[in-house]
């Protein structure tokens, strides 16, 4: 008995040595100038759907200015956390912010994303994913965290229309950068058919 006592000490010793050597990341600092370029693919014809730069033009203790500039040269400002979780993007306000990132970040770790956001047009919604860091990936020379939503979303349009369906997306999420090297993105239809299809690529490191 005192054998199978003394093992099961140690089993759990070591568990525990395991796990405090996980490889841990926190957010990184970023700085006026950093830059992320994108491709994006909609995946139902394979076409590029768009092309844009983010840049870092201004860091405050709220998070970051983005200028989104886009291959015809229009830019657009953006707004992210700390934790680089939007704000505002685009025409979308989100509450309290995307929530996607939530550091930390290691292999292993799960938590969930709760946000809502409301669109100029009028439109609103809100989403509850599960995210799980599933493995280290090296994409290229880039090592990255393969990070996995699931989850429902909730939409109502200006006019009250409303309804519900399902999102999925992946993350490889570069910790030296904040960039990501891909991602990827669906959800359905209030009808429950798989409706938006797309692929984010890095264009530069």
């Amino acid at each position: 008995m005192r054998t199978t006592i003394v093992a099961a000490v140690a089993f759990l010793v070591l568990a525990s040595a395991s796990a405090s050597a996980q490889t841990q990341f926190d957010r990184p600092l970023k700085k006026v100038g950093d830059t992320c370029s994108y491709r994006q693919i909609d995946d139902w014809n394979g076409a590029v759907s768009s092309e844009y730069s983010l840049t870092i033009s201004s860091v405050s203790g709220d998070g970051y200015g983005l200028a989104k500039k886009t291959k015809s040269g229009a830019v657009e400002n953006l707004k992210i956390t700390p934790e680089l979780n939007r704000l505002s993007w685009g025409d979308t306000t989100y509450t309290p912010d995307s929530g996607y990132l939530a550091f930390p970040l290691y292999v292993g770790k799960t938590w969930e994303v709760k946000a809502s956001y409301t669109k100029t047009n009028g439109m609103r919604g809100s989403y509850v994913l599960t995210a799980v860091v599933t493995a280290e990936e090296k994409i290229g020379e880039l090592l990255t965290l393969k990070i996995t939503y699931e989850g429902r979303y909730n939409s109502a349009t200006s006019n009250g229309r409303s309804g519900s369906g399902t999102m999925r997306t992946v993350h490889w999420y570069v910790p030296s950068t904040g960039c990501l090297a891909k991602a990827t993105y669906e959800d359905t239809d209030w009808s429950g058919s798989l409706y938006n299809r797309n692929t984010i690529t890095l264009v530069n490191n």
